[in-house]
């Protein structure tokens, strides 16, 4: 799947990584402060509060910075319980699974794959999801806006998607439909509005690890 979630979590704003997380989920550059601050001058240079006049290339780099500090805010919400429920190492698999079903993303490696092969594993995945992210309306809004952006920016920037690419745009809105997730009638917000939603919403995060 397209945009498959690696990520590192820089140890300024997250916890401390772990193995398991750093292979399973996509790596990027930390997510630092600094970084946060340079994205948003970006947007605020190239004058995106309500137009977007900057080039596609980097339309899109902001807009997938965005996405993955959802996902990261979302590991940092969702793996202390988890962590006290299955043990460190079952954890970090199982948060990283989450994420991976919420954005309709496949793991890279074959330990990723595996877990989410287990039917046993897969039931306690979508346990998590019932219990934790389908009760929460702030998670479902942000999630919602951030799988939106996520596929609107890629295909409608990304000149090497393939015919099949652009024959299944939908399919991760209507992934988090089947999940429960979905807020059908909100609608997609301006980018720069999104990732001042999604930086808000990754330092509220960060509290989760104290």
């Amino acid at each position: 799947m397209l945009g498959s979630a690696h990520f590192n979590i820089c140890a300024v704003i997250f916890f401390n990584q772990s193995l398991v997380l750093k292979h399973n989920l996509r790596q990027t550059m930390p997510l630092t402060l600094f970084k946060i601050n340079n994205i948003l001058g970006v947007l605020r240079k190239q004058r995106i509060f309500g137009s977007f006049n900057g080039s596609k290339q980097k339309m899109r780099k902001v807009a997938m910075d965005g996405v993955d500090m959802v996902k990261a805010a979302l590991n940092n919400y969702l793996l202390p319980s988890s962590r006290l429920k299955f043990g460190d190492k079952y954890a970090y698999s199982l948060v990283a699974a989450v994420i991976h079903t919420i954005f309709s993303e496949s793991p890279l490696d074959e330990t990723g794959r595996s877990f989410i092969q287990s039917e046993e594993n897969l039931d306690i995945i979508h346990r998590l999801i019932e219990q934790e992210i389908k009760p929460n309306k702030e998670f479902k809004q942000i999630i919602t806006d951030a799988v939106r952006v996520q596929y609107i920016f890629y295909f409608d920037l990304n000149t090497e998607s393939s015919e099949q690419d652009f024959l299944q745009p939908q399919a991760p809105i209507n992934n988090l439909n089947d999940l429960g997730i979905l807020i059908p009638s909100r609608e997609t917000p301006k980018l720069n509005k999104f990732i001042l939603d999604a930086t808000t919403f990754m330092q509220s995060s960060k509290f989760q690890q104290k």
